[in-house]
């Protein structure tokens, strides 16, 4: 399946999540099954088949997150990309469909996403302001529109988030100064100073030494510099990978971004 169509359909899955009022580590898990699921099994090809698939993934990310929804509610909010079938039937496919999934998961539910939580501890580590850390959700919550989440562990992608997130806002600050203003709005009157010793505090969580008691924070990382240097560069490249259409926000095409 090509980046595009997994795109679209984690698109999906998000807006359906909030219609379940799902949080975004449920959200998160459920685009990751999405990911592992279609590297290992034949791909869904129609509007039918997706929404089955995206009905058993929405069910069972549910009762993994312990935020159960019952399968009419899901049916519900998927409803218009659902084959017309008795709800009966409906409901076997769906059932059939979260066989398959656990399946090819091996029944491991609970090892593929912790981002969110390594982020908000990285946040509270550094005490990011409000905009800092949307900024960080953001640019986190759209690599799951990619396969390449699953190229990175979670907490390179979390850190890497805040470091991304921080570096724009000291570009914003930078221009703004540059401009005559003084930025306040934007950054919540954190001054280049500040977001600098922020980011100093991040680059202690990069690396390999064992010694730093920062990594109580998020436990011991184990990838490279240049692994890191990766996910940031990959974080960025998801933001320009994209068209999306301005009024729906649907994802309409591709820019030409070597994703």
């Amino acid at each position: 399946m090509s980046t595009l169509e997994r795109a679209r359909i984690v698109q999906l899955i998000r807006r359906n999540a909030e219609k379940l009022h799902f949080g975004a580590h449920i959200t998160s898990q459920v685009a990751t099954f999405v990911h592992l699921v279609l590297d290992s099994s034949p791909c869904p090809d129609k509007p039918e088949t997706i929404g089955i698939f995206i009905c058993a993934c929405l069910f069972l990310g549910g009762k993994v997150g312990d935020c159960f929804r019952s399968l009419r509610d899901v049916i519900n909010v998927q409803f218009g990309f659902m084959p017309v079938l008795e709800y009966d039937q409906i409901k076997l496919l769906i059932i059939q469909q979260e066989e398959v999934i656990l399946r090819t998961l091996q029944l491991d539910l609970e090892s593929h996403n912790d981002h969110f939580n390594y982020l908000l501890n990285v946040c509270n580590y550094i005490v990011a302001n409000i905009g800092e850390v949307k900024t960080a959700i953001k640019l986190l919550n759209d690599m799951f529109l990619v396969r390449k989440i699953l190229e990175f562990n979670s907490q390179t992608l979390a850190i890497a988030s805040l470091y991304v997130s921080l570096n724009l806002h000291m570009n914003n600050s930078n221009n703004c100064n540059d401009n005559g203003n003084d930025g306040g709005n934007d950054n919540s009157n954190d001054s280049r100073n500040q977001i600098q010793k922020k980011m100093e505090m991040l680059s202690k969580l990069i690396g390999n030494d064992s010694d730093s008691d920062t990594y109580t924070i998020t436990d011991t990382i184990t990838d490279t510099n240049t692994v890191f240097v990766q996910a940031c560069i990959e974080l960025m490249k998801t933001q320009l990978l994209f068209k999306v259409d301005g009024d729906s926000g649907e994802i309409i095409g591709m820019d030409n971004v070597d994703g």
